[in-house]
């Protein structure tokens, strides 16, 4: 990857690399159905469905205390799930698998991480 791309190019460049991860089953890469978390039993998030096709930026919005970080971190199974289901390319979300994929995809699309002190 050029080291002086312009964010268009990246971007442009990160797609295309994506668009070879998609699933082949034709499944969507991020399919989250009747998910609930609680705190202490009590639920904070409750029957939230949705799915991502990829390739696609998606962006969470909300207030503070809205439960954004909560839903991230129960997608990537930091939390416990009270019912519903997280499936990644079409099967059940381990944390594990998350890790792996994101550090492909990342090696995929040209990122990736330095100790350059900068």
């Amino acid at each position: 990857m050029k080291m002086n791309m312009t964010l268009n190019e990246m971007k442009s460049e990160s797609t295309k690399k994506m668009v070879s991860l998609k699933s082949n089953e034709g499944c969507p890469v991020l399919d989250v159905h009747d998910l609930t978390v609680a705190y202490r039993e009590k639920p904070v998030l409750w029957h939230i469905d949705f799915a991502i096709e990829g390739p696609s930026l998606v962006g969470i919005i909300g207030p503070n205390g809205a439960g954004k970080s909560t839903l991230i971190k129960a997608i990537l199974g930091l939390l416990p799930v009270s019912s519903g289901k997280v499936d990644f390319f079409g099967k059940p979300l381990k944390k594990r698998a998350v890790a792996c994929w994101l550090c492909t995809a990342a090696r995929e699309c040209g990122l990736g991480f330095s100790d350059s002190g900068a």
